[in-house]
């Protein structure tokens, strides 16, 4: 008889061995499993708040930026206003300059 049979014929013997070696291994995959569930939990709830974060500073420089662009235009609208009165004041000012002269004359 080989040895294999011997410890089949016996209570516990190779066959319980074998299925509690079985046992462990899989005990230890689903571990194994369990925590890369949660590992990738983890790395995606990081990611997210990385992702949130990263999100907020966008939208805060994108505020920023659209401030930035409106102080420009006011400028250079309030410029454009104040050129165009100092544009009016000089025609205004040589109409009335050829006025007086041509009453003169």
């Amino acid at each position: 008889m080989c040895l294999q049979t011997l410890y089949s014929l016996l209570p516990g013997g190779y066959t319980s061995q074998r299925q509690d070696r079985r046992r462990e291994y899989e005990n230890y995959r689903a571990e194994q499993r369990e925590r890369a569930r949660l590992l990738q939990a983890s790395r995606k709830v990081r990611n997210f708040h990385k992702e949130n974060e990263l999100a907020k500073k966008e939208k805060l420089e994108a505020k920023k930026r659209r401030a930035r662009k409106r102080a420009v235009d006011e400028a250079k609208a309030k410029h454009r206003r104040e050129w165009e009165m100092r544009q009016k004041a000089k025609e205004l000012e040589k109409r009335n300059k050829n006025k007086s002269t041509e009453r003169r004359a």
